[in-house]
């Protein structure tokens, strides 16, 4: 770890900071939301919406540089409140669409349980481009599910889309791939939304046993 960073979990003095800093990282960097044109905006709009329970899961992280920025934040809650939640608001359906199918093919496929207090769902990761490559993710990520254990929560289980996530999270942490889906092939409203993702070729979701 080469990191000089404070790692905190997320409250409600501290939540706003951790939206602002995923929305703008989502919106500058993200390919998959660049594809169907989402903004700054309306990535904050959308965490926003969601913010109560990535504070009342007391998982979600955030990573405070040594000039007192925000240098990455993770957002987390749990599986059961994220599958029933609303996700079709009009300027994100098309990725909430993809995601619920692909949650629906592990459900499918492992009818895992959906109580709460059961899985932790990692909603979101986001480091600061100059902070890359300097361990803040894992740390971030072992620092919530260290709190996920706490909690009595028995799995974590994430939706990555990114190589350098995938990598992260099922080649560094152990996570273990559970269903995927292609990119170029999703169809949404008789159309393929993601055809000009070129960065990566499939959105995965992957379990830990904690």
């Amino acid at each position: 770890m080469t990191y000089d960073c404070q790692i905190q979990t997320v409250d409600d003095s501290s939540v706003t900071l951790a939206i602002d800093h995923c929305a703008q990282m989502f919106a500058a960097a993200e390919p998959v939301t660049d594809a169907i044109g989402l903004t700054c905006e309306q990535i904050r709009a959308t965490l926003a919406y969601d913010q109560r329970r990535f504070v009342s899961s007391r998982m979600s992280q955030v990573a405070i540089d040594a000039n007192n920025k925000v240098a990455g934040v993770l957002l987390a809650d749990d599986y059961a409140e994220h599958c029933t939640r609303d996700l079709y608001r009009p300027a994100n359906k098309v990725i909430f669409s993809l995601l619920q199918d692909l949650n629906h093919i592990y459900q499918m496929r492992f009818r895992p349980s959906l109580k709460e207090g059961v899985t932790v769902h990692i909603a979101y990761l986001a480091v600061a481009p100059e902070h890359h490559r300097s361990g803040i993710g894992e740390a971030l990520v072992r620092a919530a599910l260290q709190c996920a254990r706490n909690q009595a929560y028995q799995k974590a289980l994430v939706e990555s889309s990114s190589l350098g996530s995938q990598a992260l999270f099922i080649g560094k942490l152990g996570f273990t791939e559970c269903a995927q889906i292609v990119y170029r092939n999703y169809r949404f409203g008789g159309q393929r939304p993601f055809v000009n993702v070129s960065c990566t070729n499939e959105i995965v979701l992957s379990i830990l046993k904690l």
